[in-house]
C-alpha cells in the first residue's frame, strides 16, 4: 500500500480546515470495502506472544444476539489481545460499509492460560 491508496490523499492536509469526504468509509471500512491490502490491518496487534481463539458461540434470545469465545495465550510470555466482533448488515436501502466493528474486549492472559471471552451483545 502507498499513500496514494489513501482516499482523498491528494486533498488531505492542504487547507487549515479539513473536509472529510469519505462518508462512512473511514479507516478500515474503506480498505475492506475497496478490497485494498494493507500491511497491518485494523486490530492486527503486535505482541510478544500469540493467541488462539476457539469455541465461538452465537446465541439468539429475544431478538438479541450474544457472541462469545475462548481465548488462549499459546505463546511463551504473558500478554494482552483484543477480541473484536465485526458484523455485516443485511442488504437494504440504507448505505452501509462491508463490515463494521460492533464490539471489542481487551483480554490479559499469562502464558499458557485461557479464559472465556466476554459475551458481546448486538
Amino acid at each position: 500500500m502507498q499513500y496514494a491508496d489513501v482516499p482523498f490523499a491528494e486533498a488531505f492536509g492542504k487547507t487549515p480546515n479539513e473536509v472529510y469526504k469519505e462518508s462512512i468509509y473511514v479507516g478500515y471500512r474503506y480498505y475492506v470495502t475497496a478490497k485494498k491490502r494493507v500491511r497491518y490491518p485494523f486490530g492486527y496487534g503486535l505482541s510478544y506472544t500469540q493467541f488462539a481463539y476457539s469455541g465461538m458461540r452465537v446465541k439468539e434470545e429475544g431478538g438479541t444476539l450474544t457472541v462469545s469465545c475462548a481465548v488462549a495465550n499459546v505463546g511463551a510470555r504473558e500478554g494482552a489481545d483484543v477480541v473484536q466482533l465485526y458484523v455485516k448488515a443485511p442488504r437494504g436501502s440504507v448505505f452501509k460499509a462491508e463490515r463494521e466493528l460492533k464490539a471489542f474486549q481487551k483480554v490479559y492472559l499469562k502464558a499458557g492460560k485461557s479464559k472465556d471471552g466476554r459475551c458481546f451483545r448486538c
